[in-house]
């Protein structure tokens, strides 16, 4: 894939891929986000560059419909970035759940310390209920937030990189 201009219209697709599945996640108040699996891809098949490009106009087109979503632009980014690290020989074909946790623990910080310091712990997700009840227990909002967005987010990035890794199979692409 070399036509700068065939890049840019599947880091579309991909842009596109994410608005929709989170679309769908946001509707169904599931506590996944499903809204990278377009960023992973794009990273993996693209590069980093287009990864970004990616996250960022997710993001800016899911700010139409979810007001939260571009507070989140820089855990999407993060996400690229990390996604980037699969490129590398080293973790090509590394172990899954190595993976979903390089790509999970650092958007997690991220996203929970974005939660908590602006929204107060609501937001659009379905998770919100549980941070909400563990406030009530005790636990401060920062704790909360990324005790709630850890397990979600390493299930979310964990469809994520087997949906990315058969995206990436199916188009038969050729680095």
């Amino acid at each position: 894939m070399n036509s700068s201009s065939k890049k840019i219209a599947l880091a579309s697709i991909f842009a596109v891929t994410n608005v929709l599945l989170a679309f769908l996640a946001l509707s169904l108040k599931l506590p996944i986000y499903l809204d990278c699996i377009g960023t992973i891809s794009s990273t993996k098949i693209l590069g980093m560059k287009y990864g970004i490009l990616t996250a960022i106009v997710s993001a800016l087109i899911n700010f139409t419909y979810d007001s939260y979503a571009i507070y989140y632009m820089p855990v999407a980014i993060a996400i690229a970035i990390l996604a980037n690290l699969f490129n590398a020989k080293k973790f090509k074909n590394g172990n899954i759940f190595i993976k979903t946790a390089i790509i999970s623990i650092l958007p997690s910080i991220l996203a929970a310390i974005i939660t908590a310091k602006i929204f107060g712990g609501i937001t659009s997700s379905g998770s919100s209920i549980v941070l909400q009840a563990l406030t009530k227990l005790g636990l401060p909002m920062t704790v909360a937030a990324f005790l709630v967005q850890l397990p979600t987010d390493f299930l979310d990035k964990f469809i994520a990189i087997i949906l990315s890794d058969k995206i990436y199979t199916r188009l038969n692409i050729k680095k």
